[in-house]
């Protein structure tokens, strides 16, 4: 089967949340999207491996800055209880193909997220709103448990 999605223009991509520690009393998460800015944003590629492919992109790429004041809203909060628990607004400077938003966040007092059989296993919802001029531009959002695993 095939998939079509339509986007808007500047939107949100490959959102990705990542516990970096986590205690009850609280978690220090890295959130990492994607801004997609330009109509052939999906030739740039942020995470290229090739050294090589790297460069060329990096001589061809565009420069030049895209529209500007806009922001990364994010929301997080337990799943079926839209109570904030967290909310930050990250400032984005658009630039002409792909920005990548990096920030890392500090949860308190978290739900954590415990494997079959050995708690309970909370999920948090996740939204980010592209915001720009006081328009939202694009909303995404997903569902994530908070966790922190050792070796021992």
């Amino acid at each position: 089967p095939a998939r079509i999605e339509v986007v808007p223009f500047t939107h949100l991509e490959r959102p990705f949340l990542r516990t970096l520690s986590a205690t009850e009393q609280e978690a220090k998460l890295r959130l990492d999207v994607e801004v997609a800015a330009s109509p052939g944003a999906s030739a740039y590629r942020l995470y290229e491996t090739n050294p090589v492919r790297m460069r060329e992109f990096l001589d061809t790429a565009e420069t030049t800055r895209g529209e500007s004041g806009a922001e990364v809203r994010v929301r997080i909060f337990p799943q079926g209880n839209p109570g904030e628990v967290l909310v930050d607004s990250i400032p984005v400077e658009l630039w002409n193909g792909r920005t990548r938003v990096q920030r890392e966040l500090t949860l308190l007092r978290p739900r954590l997220w415990w494997p079959n059989g050995m708690g309970e296993a909370p999920l948090y919802t996740v939204e980010l709103e592209l915001i720009q001029e006081g328009k939202r531009l694009d909303l995404l959002r997903f569902s994530t448990g908070i966790r922190h695993l050792e070796t021992v």
